[in-house]
């Protein structure tokens, strides 16, 4: 028997989501077959959410802790700083995930590009657009996590009769599964084509006389937003934008919206004089 060479992955999530309750089917939108590296995508997608998910457990627990001393003591600045404590931590997680995605990501370029370029120094580049990335990713995830917080704090004191479970539901779209999903989708797909785009704009730089395009592509469901559609099988060059059908330009998905799946590839044509 061949046992696949990601099972004890799957086993281990398994296992997480038995032991933390978490459910074991994602609430995530599936990816199209036919797309370059679809596989390892959605592999990448569900390390990033449990990535995620693990630092939103903490701090969700880190609010239900404070919530139960004395109202009267709570302090909305001191528990926001709070549910900030872990977010080093997530953001070298949340790295090393992007680190993986642009080596895969890189790897589907060299497949598809006609001409090879020292993907050595793309990736250093791209590995340190990675690492900064995911810092920025937390902070800003961590601040739309503190302000929700802070409103939901500020009327639980305000509030008579308003109880911590009361505060935990109107915090679980913050903390819950769906966002989680949400951000893991949007932002690996961002990753990947950051990779397809670095690598587009050094064969640019390396051989001028040729012409590097990039191709945009939806997936084949009935998910695709109105936004998107449009996009599909567009072709610009590396430098260029593509126009959505909203009428805005947009450099590489997921620019037009959170939770967006679709990809682009890079080709090249030999530019005639």
């Amino acid at each position: 028997m061949i046992i696949p060479p990601d099972l004890p992955r799957v086993i281990e999530r398994i296992a997480l989501r038995l032991i933390t309750g978490r459910p074991l089917f994602s609430v995530k939108a599936a990816r199209d077959p036919v797309e370059p590296g679809q596989r390892s995508k959605s592999r990448a997608e569900d390390n990033l959410a449990d990535v995620l998910q693990t630092h939103f457990d903490a701090q969700r627990e880190t609010i239900r802790d404070a919530l139960s001393g004395e109202r009267s003591n709570l302090s909305i600045a001191d528990i926001t700083r709070r549910i900030r404590e872990h977010s080093e931590q997530a953001a070298s997680e949340t790295a090393n995930v992007f680190v993986d995605s642009i080596a895969d990501g890189l790897n589907l370029f060299a497949e598809s590009a006609q001409i090879g370029v020292d993907y050595a120094l793309v990736n250093m580049g791209a590995t340190e657009w990675a690492r900064q990335y995911s810092f920025e990713l937390i902070k800003g995830i961590d601040a739309v996590s503190a302000e929700a917080t802070g409103q939901a704090i500020a009327a639980f004191v305000q509030t008579p009769g308003m109880t911590i479970g009361d505060v935990m539901k109107q915090l679980e779209p913050i903390f819950g599964a769906g966002r989680t999903a949400n951000i893991a989708a949007t932002e690996i797909t961002r990753v990947y084509a950051q990779a397809n785009q670095l690598a587009g704009e050094r064969l640019k730089q390396d051989f001028p006389g040729v012409k590097v395009i990039k191709r945009w592509f939806t997936n084949n469901d009935d998910r695709v937003c109105p936004i998107c559609a449009p996009l599909n099988n567009k072709v610009v060059e590396i430098s260029e934008k593509f126009e959505g059908g909203d009428g805005k330009k947009y450099d590489n998905p997921p620019d037009p919206h959170v939770g967006c799946r679709c990809w682009t590839t890079t080709t090249t044509r030999i530019a005639r004089p």
